[in-house]
């Protein structure tokens, strides 16, 4: 871990160095492996005794340190037929073990917010489209014309089926009991589990009535009709809006960007680490969005939310992370200044987009899908986020 820590690192400072020296100012590091993956390697103690002698947490490995996570799903796992050890040594997998290994290691990763897999359902070419076409918008270049329609953001509106407070307090009691002393590697995941000896203690008070999962179960998110053997994150978001920067008054409002931008910081639980992130949003005049995202510190966050822009709230949201037929899936509950607002946000793989529908989580319980601008001005963040309307 500290070698590739270490390798990671002084590649990094060499980029850092030449990017300076080039014009447009970009440049992408791709490590083949990612500290992440040695969590799929060993037990969970193990790993947690390894992240605790460095005073690290998984966010720290995860989030804060990556900006993208691009999973490739092994071979074996749909494309057997192409699946070999002969033309590499240091695979002696057998498919079996190749398929467990990749699913581990897709659970560790779980919970980076850009987290994409990438499976077979297309041939070997498909696959790497898709992978350039992630890449492209992960340094927010404008996807050329070859990757439309590859891979989108499906977005769904979930229905609320709000419990009353008399049922809340004992349903979100049990779930946590549940999450905590049965389903390690779902709600407690590696991000929060307490001290080895330990590990049974619920993380939350069994009075609490206003943490993450009470506020899921309070809208009706039944955490109890999740799969039994899915693995999922909890965690809280809050984002902060810094400025929009529209076309000035003298310029074409048709020839140039709009550009605004958010700061958000990211928790998971008590003692469980925490991430900031900046995005920066462009539009073009004819309404097509580039995100650039970059990881940012606890000191950038708290200097840029004292120069926030007073005309929006400060946005509050409870997120759930998981993968369901082997799309990344965020079901994204607002908190603040709403709390009556629930969005599924799955990131479709190549080959479904012919029916965008299919193979959506059947536990949840969908109203519809979210298209156009009408959808995107009462369920947008940035919309939501406005003080006067």
């Amino acid at each position: 871990l500290d070698l590739q820590c270490a390798l990671e690192d002084a590649c990094a400072r060499v980029l850092g160095a030449h990017v300076s020296q080039r014009a447009d100012g970009r440049a992408v590091l791709l490590c083949d492996r990612g500290l992440m993956d040695g969590a799929a390697y060993l037990p969970a103690d193990r790993w947690r005794a390894l992240l605790d002698a460095r005073r690290a947490t998984n966010p720290d490995l995860r989030e804060c340190r990556y900006d993208a996570v691009l999973h490739l799903v092994t071979a074996a796992e749909g494309a057997e037929r192409h699946y070999t050890t002969e033309n590499n040594d240091v695979r002696t997998e057998t498919p079996e073990r190749a398929r467990e290994m990749d699913d581990l290691t897709r659970r560790a990763w779980l919970g980076h917010p850009r987290h994409r897999v990438f499976d077979n359902s297309t041939d070997f070419e498909g696959k790497m489209r898709r992978v350039r076409r992630e890449l492209a918008g992960v340094v927010g270049i404008p996807l050329d014309r070859q990757f439309t329609g590859l891979g989108n953001t499906a977005k769904y509106l979930l229905r609320s089926r709000k419990r009353k407070q008399s049922e809340l307090l004992s349903a979100a009691s049990a779930v946590r009991r549940q999450s905590n002393l049965i389903r390690t590697g779902s709600f407690v995941n590696l991000d929060h589990l307490q001290d080895d000896d330990d590990v049974s203690t619920p993380s939350f008070r069994a009075d609490q009535t206003d943490d993450a999962v009470s506020k899921l179960m309070r809208y009706g998110i039944d955490l109890h009709e999740f799969p039994p053997d899915l693995t999922y994150k909890i965690y809280e978001v809050e984002k902060v809006y810094l400025y929009d920067q529209s076309p000035a008054a003298d310029t074409d409002p048709a020839a140039s960007d709009t550009e605004y931008s958010f700061v958000r910081r990211r928790s998971y639980g008590t003692n469980s680490g925490v991430s900031y992130g900046q995005t920066t949003v462009r539009i073009s005049p004819d309404g097509e969005e580039t995100e650039v995202k970059r990881i940012i510190s606890a000191r950038e966050y708290a200097a840029a939310t004292r120069a926030r822009d007073a005309g929006r709230h400060v946005v509050r949201q409870v997120r759930v992370n998981f993968i369901w037929e082997m799309q990344s899936c965020t079901l994204t509950l607002y908190a603040a200044p709403v709390d009556d607002v629930c969005v599924l946000y799955c990131h479709a793989r190549e080959g479904m987009e012919g029916d965008p529908d299919q193979r959506l989580p059947n536990f949840l319980d969908i109203e519809r899908r979210l298209e156009g601008a009408e959808d995107k001005e009462r369920y947008g963040s940035y919309s939501i986020s406005l003080v006067h309307k």
